[in-house]
């Protein structure tokens, strides 16, 4: 009896732990797709998977290329990273603002945070955390831009309507003027 109960009172535990356990607590490694913030540089890196490997590319930001001088979106950061384990990848890691690829390791700490660690040699490493970029709301935005942009173009057909309107009036005015003016002198004749 004393048994079932132990074991009773472990299954409870296992089922009570997986309940409270966050949603992401599974294989963070998978979480690690999606764009980043590679906040000293102000760059958007993505991070997307290519075959069974991860791989990561500048998509904006400002900056140059150290070793092609050319701009720094389009340049691949992350190539040939495999899944180490549960949270990380290891692979190689390229750094556009000084030219040079290292070993390197992604670790997902949270849905919404990775490290990135960089080492030369094996042992001189540098690390810095990345947030995720937010999705905005960026359609309704562009929505409501075209919405002002239809008011401005209809107020500018209105005023352009009311100014042609105007000026008919004024050459109509100055038509019937000129023939009266025409009128009366072929009257004195």
């Amino acid at each position: 009896m004393g048994t079932i109960k132990t074991s009773a009172f472990a299954l409870l535990g296992l089922v009570g732990t997986s309940l409270l356990a966050p949603a992401w607590a599974g294989d963070l490694a998978d979480k690690a797709e999606g764009v980043w913030l590679r906040e000293s540089k102000g760059w958007h890196v993505e991070f997307a998977k290519c075959g069974d490997k991860l791989c990561g590319e500048v998509i904006s930001g400002e900056g140059v290329d150290k070793k092609t001088g050319e701009s720094v979106v389009g340049i691949k950061m992350l190539y040939d990273l495999e899944k180490m384990d549960e949270k990380r990848w290891k692979g190689k890691m390229y750094n556009p603002g000084d030219g040079g690829t290292y070993k390197g390791i992604v670790t997902v700490l949270d849905e919404n945070l990775v490290q990135m660690k960089g080492c030369m040699a094996g042992f001189m490493c540098r690390s810095e955390k990345w947030p995720r970029v937010q999705e905005t709301e960026e359609a309704p935005m562009e929505e409501m831009a075209e919405d002002m942009a239809e008011d401005m173009a209809e107020d500018m057909a209105e005023e352009v309507m009311e100014e042609a309107e105007e000026v008919m009036e004024d050459a109509t005015e100055a038509a019937e003027d000129m023939m009266e003016d025409a009128a009366a002198e072929m009257s004195d004749e």
